[in-house]
Protein backbone atom coordinates (compact mmCIF):
# COMPACT_ATOMS: atom_id res chain seq x y z
CA UNK A 1 0.00 0.00 0.00
CA UNK A 2 2.84 2.29 0.96
CA UNK A 3 3.81 1.95 -3.16
CA UNK A 4 0.44 3.03 -4.18
CA UNK A 5 0.22 5.90 -1.73
CA UNK A 6 3.68 6.77 -3.53
CA UNK A 7 2.67 6.15 -6.61
CA UNK A 8 -0.63 8.04 -6.42
CA UNK A 9 1.23 11.59 -6.36
CA UNK A 10 0.76 10.90 -10.25
CA UNK A 11 -3.00 10.49 -10.88
CA UNK A 12 -2.21 9.12 -14.57
CA UNK A 13 0.10 6.20 -12.71
CA UNK A 14 -2.66 5.08 -10.97
CA UNK A 15 -5.68 5.06 -13.35
CA UNK A 16 -3.60 3.52 -16.14
CA UNK A 17 -3.54 0.60 -14.09
CA UNK A 18 -7.07 -0.24 -14.51
CA UNK A 19 -8.46 -1.61 -18.08
CA UNK A 20 -11.53 -1.10 -16.85
CA UNK A 21 -12.48 2.87 -16.09
CA UNK A 22 -16.06 2.07 -15.06
CA UNK A 23 -17.95 0.13 -12.74
CA UNK A 24 -20.22 -2.58 -14.90
CA UNK A 25 -23.23 -4.72 -14.23
CA UNK A 26 -20.63 -8.01 -14.04
CA UNK A 27 -18.75 -6.70 -11.20
CA UNK A 28 -15.54 -7.21 -13.06
CA UNK A 29 -12.21 -5.11 -13.18
CA UNK A 30 -9.26 -5.11 -15.84
CA UNK A 31 -5.99 -4.72 -14.11
CA UNK A 32 -2.68 -4.27 -15.44
CA UNK A 33 0.40 -4.93 -13.40
CA UNK A 34 4.06 -5.26 -14.27
CA UNK A 35 6.01 -9.07 -13.37
CA UNK A 36 9.44 -9.10 -14.69
CA UNK A 37 9.42 -6.08 -16.74
CA UNK A 38 6.30 -7.21 -18.49
CA UNK A 39 2.06 -6.14 -18.44
CA UNK A 40 0.74 -9.51 -16.91
CA UNK A 41 -3.36 -8.60 -17.09
CA UNK A 42 -5.63 -9.64 -14.36
CA UNK A 43 -9.36 -10.17 -13.96
CA UNK A 44 -10.68 -9.25 -10.58
CA UNK A 45 -14.12 -9.29 -9.45
CA UNK A 46 -15.70 -7.32 -7.25
CA UNK A 47 -15.91 -9.27 -4.19
CA UNK A 48 -14.05 -7.51 -1.02
CA UNK A 49 -14.48 -9.04 2.22
CA UNK A 50 -16.24 -6.85 5.04
CA UNK A 51 -15.96 -6.97 8.40
CA UNK A 52 -18.81 -5.55 11.26
CA UNK A 53 -17.13 -2.41 12.53
CA UNK A 54 -20.28 -1.29 14.43
CA UNK A 55 -23.66 -1.61 14.48
CA UNK A 56 -24.64 -0.52 11.32
CA UNK A 57 -20.95 -0.01 9.73
CA UNK A 58 -18.92 -2.43 7.90
CA UNK A 59 -15.05 -1.58 7.23
CA UNK A 60 -12.73 -3.94 4.17
CA UNK A 61 -10.46 -6.11 6.39
CA UNK A 62 -7.65 -5.22 4.15
CA UNK A 63 -7.51 -2.07 2.94
CA UNK A 64 -9.87 1.15 3.49
CA UNK A 65 -12.29 3.34 1.07
CA UNK A 66 -11.60 6.92 0.79
CA UNK A 67 -12.82 9.17 3.19
CA UNK A 68 -16.15 10.24 1.31
CA UNK A 69 -16.60 6.57 1.02
CA UNK A 70 -16.99 6.70 -3.22
CA UNK A 71 -13.10 5.23 -4.17
CA UNK A 72 -11.80 2.11 -3.60
CA UNK A 73 -9.09 1.68 -5.99
CA UNK A 74 -6.28 1.18 -3.20
CA UNK A 75 -8.57 -2.10 -2.06
CA UNK A 76 -8.62 -3.41 -6.02
CA UNK A 77 -4.93 -3.10 -5.90
CA UNK A 78 -4.40 -4.56 -2.90
CA UNK A 79 -6.24 -7.51 -3.87
CA UNK A 80 -4.79 -7.60 -7.14
CA UNK A 81 -1.17 -7.71 -5.89
CA UNK A 82 -2.85 -10.52 -3.07
CA UNK A 83 -3.51 -12.69 -6.49
CA UNK A 84 -0.20 -11.94 -8.36
CA UNK A 85 1.79 -13.09 -4.93
CA UNK A 86 -1.04 -16.15 -3.63
CA UNK A 87 -2.71 -14.25 -1.15
CA UNK A 88 -3.27 -11.39 1.27
CA UNK A 89 -0.67 -12.80 4.04
CA UNK A 90 2.00 -12.78 1.57
CA UNK A 91 1.67 -9.67 0.61
CA UNK A 92 2.81 -8.33 4.17
CA UNK A 93 5.94 -6.66 4.17
CA UNK A 94 8.24 -6.89 0.73
CA UNK A 95 10.15 -4.04 -1.22
CA UNK A 96 8.92 -0.66 -2.09
CA UNK A 97 10.91 -1.12 -4.82
CA UNK A 98 9.06 -4.05 -6.68
CA UNK A 99 6.05 -2.69 -6.01
CA UNK A 100 6.54 0.42 -7.47
CA UNK A 101 7.80 -1.55 -10.51
CA UNK A 102 4.84 -3.65 -10.90
CA UNK A 103 2.34 -0.70 -10.38
CA UNK A 104 4.02 1.51 -13.08
CA UNK A 105 6.64 -0.86 -15.06
CA UNK A 106 9.78 1.84 -14.49
CA UNK A 107 12.68 0.45 -13.20
CA UNK A 108 13.42 1.00 -9.47
CA UNK A 109 16.38 0.89 -7.16
CA UNK A 110 17.08 1.28 -3.26
CA UNK A 111 19.77 2.45 -1.12
CA UNK A 112 21.22 0.68 1.87
CA UNK A 113 22.00 2.84 4.64
CA UNK A 114 24.04 -0.05 5.78
CA UNK A 115 25.97 -0.24 3.07
CA UNK A 116 26.37 3.51 1.65
CA UNK A 117 29.59 4.41 2.16
CA UNK A 118 29.63 8.03 3.91
CA UNK A 119 25.69 7.77 3.68
CA UNK A 120 24.82 11.06 6.58
CA UNK A 121 21.63 13.49 5.97
CA UNK A 122 23.07 15.59 3.60
CA UNK A 123 23.66 12.97 0.88
CA UNK A 124 20.47 11.44 1.43
CA UNK A 125 18.47 13.99 1.19
CA UNK A 126 20.94 14.86 -2.18
CA UNK A 127 19.62 11.16 -3.03
CA UNK A 128 15.81 11.61 -2.58
CA UNK A 129 15.77 14.47 -4.01
CA UNK A 130 17.31 13.61 -7.74
CA UNK A 131 15.19 10.31 -7.53
CA UNK A 132 11.66 12.42 -7.12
Amino acid sequence: MAAASAVAEWPSLVKNIFLTQNKNAAGIFGISLFIRGKPYHLALDDNIMFYKSSANSFAPVYAALSDDKTAAWSIVIEKAWAKVIGNYLKIDGGYLTTAIRALTGVPTFDYSLVTTPAFNPVTGFTLLKAAD
